[in-house]
């Protein structure tokens, strides 16, 4: 019995170093005004409804000694608001240490962090902090009509639409990075042809690859002003969202090629919406951003887009070398080396590195 109070104690901690994740992110998200925040406070909701019923609800009803509750009657004296605030602490000190390693890196000016972004934190951190201890020390009493089942009832409902809520994001999210049936890997796929190579199964399949096919053509040409409408038209094919999130970001190349860059950063970000996964969308808008000036959100983009990377497998010399670009533009020369370092270790030609270091001056 000591093992399970042991991990359902630890269990407990990690569920809320997780929501804690989840609200910087959102935090993130919010102040770029990016439209993934809900999605991030949506996930975050639903972990504090789920810690919310797990300790008003396990203590004194099942028999287990959680090490970091109070394990009384939580509906007659009190203990849930003492066991609302523990949490609320643990919650402040998540979010404190992620501000403090924030800090600590503009300090060592490794990145480059919003002030606001990290004011925000500070505030959250605080203000989590003064409330926890407060209930921590309360003696408030929660009473519920028609007794402990009425309490239990509301306890275990408050669980299943919190941790319902959540699993059904985390599915969808699931569903949307599920690789496409037909055969589509690299950035120039051609339309398969070749005998016993898959079909499109759809006519909305074959003419995203028709229009594929003639964007290329076009890109050859270096004719992209021709391109906006051909790409526009295929934003209302009927095709899975990591097609739509290509296609969303191809608009944007576009747009920035013929210098309507506002115009680019709306298209990255309607990507992003559709496929959150691909790197292309998260380092167009870093580089966007670097542009204009916008270090913190330039550098967080790169950031992003080099984990995306990652996951992927996908042209990590050049997410290696444009995050080299960004930091060396915002003037933290010794990360820029670092990354650059590394793409020539994915791979990435001499020729541009080198390019980059006189962009930079290192």
């Amino acid at each position: 019995m000591e093992v399970i109070e042991f991990g359902v104690s630890l269990a407990l901690v990690m569920l809320n170093v997780w929501e804690s994740f989840l609200f910087t992110e959102a935090l993130n998200y919010l102040l770029e005004k990016n439209g993934q925040w809900i999605r991030f406070m949506l996930k975050w909701s639903g972990l504090i409804l789920l810690e919310t019923a797990l300790v008003s609800w396990l203590p004194g009803r099942t028999g287990m000694q959680i090490v970091i509750l109070d394990n009384e009657e939580v509906f007659t004296d009190g203990a849930l608001f003492h066991n609302l605030g523990i949490l609320l602490l643990l919650h402040a000190a998540c979010v404190g240490l992620a501000t403090a390693k924030d800090v600590w890196a503009v300090i060592r000016k490794r990145k480059v962090f919003s002030g606001k972004l990290l004011f925000l934190e500070t505030v959250s951190c605080v203000v989590s902090a003064l409330i926890g201890i407060q209930l921590v020390h309360s003696e408030y009493v929660m009473h519920f009509e028609g007794g402990e089942e009425v309490g239990n009832f509301v306890m275990i409902l408050i669980a299943l639409i919190g941790g319902g809520g959540f699993l059904y994001l985390l599915w969808d999210e699931r569903r949307q990075k599920k690789e496409p049936e037909t055969a589509e890997k690299t950035p120039h796929a051609r339309e398969p042809s070749a005998a016993g190579t898959p079909s499109p199964k759809t006519d909305a399949d074959a003419q995203f690859h028709r229009i594929i096919a003639e964007k290329n053509r076009l890109t050859g040409e270096g004719d992209y002003a021709s391109q906006i409408p051909l790409l526009i038209e295929a934003t209302g094919l009927d095709v899975n969202k990591e097609r739509k999130g290509r296609i969303w970001n191809l608009l944007g190349i576009a747009y920035e090629q013929i210098d309507s860059a506002d115009r680019a950063a709306e298209c990255y970000y309607t990507a992003q919406r559709f496929d959150p996964e691909n790197p292309a969308c998260y380092n167009n808008l870093g580089l966007y951003y670097a542009k204009k000036g916008e270090y913190e959100i330039a550098v967080r983009h790169m950031h992003t887009a080099l984990k995306k990377a990652n996951k992927r497998n996908q042209n990590l010399g050049l997410y290696y070398a444009n995050y080299a670009l960004v930091l060396g533009k915002s003037g933290d020369l010794p990360g820029a080396k670092e990354m650059l370092l590394h793409a020539v270790q994915a791979g990435h030609d001499r020729e541009s590195v080198e390019k980059i270091k006189k962009q930079i001056g290192i």
